[in-house]
């Protein structure tokens, strides 16, 4: 009986074919990261409607209202929405880093 060859040539193929599954598994998760960061970037892109619309309702208030509790609330949410906008925009960036890398 005759044991199969796993030195040699045949040992290069495999780590050959290995590295390759390695390549097409990262090919296939920057694939998903980028599909990730279009989400993210619909998310932005809503987001950022909300935040002008918002601001745009804050601007049309009389300065009374908008120097009370509820202009304060107002604002509160405008700054909110704007902190997560740059948070957005930093994670996205980031992941454009990684999908290209």
């Amino acid at each position: 009986m005759t044991m199969p060859d796993v030195t040699g040539s045949h040992g290069r193929r495999s780590r050959e074919v290995t590295q390759d599954r390695r390549t097409q598994m990262n090919k296939e998760r920057r694939k998903r990261i980028r599909e990730a960061m279009e989400a993210l970037d619909t998310a932005h892109d809503i987001l950022i409607d909300v935040f002008d619309e918002e601001q745009e309702a804050f601007d049309n208030l009389p300065e009374g209202i908008q120097n009370g509790e509820r202009g304060e609330q107002m604002s509160e949410y405008i700054e909110t929405l704007s902190e997560q906008i740059d948070t957005l925009d930093n994670i996205v960036s980031s992941l454009d880093d990684i999908a290209e890398g």
